[in-house]
């Protein structure tokens, strides 16, 4: 009898380069080195702990960050920007603009047209300025 399991959900990807090549999935990291005394079956395997939470614990922790941003400007200690930069890694803007981004690719996509970001974003920006 064979079972077969089905992983919607689990990222996995590979990384090859001159040296060697790093797989990765929801569980383990494999690094492999290309030499000729290292066999493919001798791989390092690093399992980094599990986190609970959505997105691999990643929402809990944007959560947090979020808070801790929100805490030092209520208390006077940092501006929105500065914040910002320090608990998020990012301003608001920069957010906007990186899942624009993605907007604007599929509009390149679509049109079969290259399309300036900058100018896109300018118009963008325009439109919503204006309602």
């Amino acid at each position: 009898m064979t079972t077969l399991v089905l992983s919607a959900c689990e990222r996995r990807g590979k990384i090859s380069g001159t040296h060697g090549e790093i797989q990765y999935d929801s569980k383990n990291v494999r690094i492999y080195k290309f030499d000729k005394f290292l066999q493919p079956e001798a791989a390092k395997i690093f399992t980094p702990p599990k986190v609970a939470g959505g997105q691999g614990g990643g929402d809990g922790g944007l959560m947090n960050s979020f808070s801790k941003a929100v805490e030092a400007v209520i208390n006077g200690e940092l501006s929105v920007d500065q914040a910002q930069a320090k608990y998020v890694g990012c301003t608001l803007k920069e957010a906007f603009m990186s899942h624009a981004m993605v907007f604007a690719a599929e509009e390149t996509r679509l049109g079969k047209k290259i399309v300036d970001f900058q100018d896109w974003w300018a118009k963008l920006e325009q439109q919503l300025r204006s309602h």
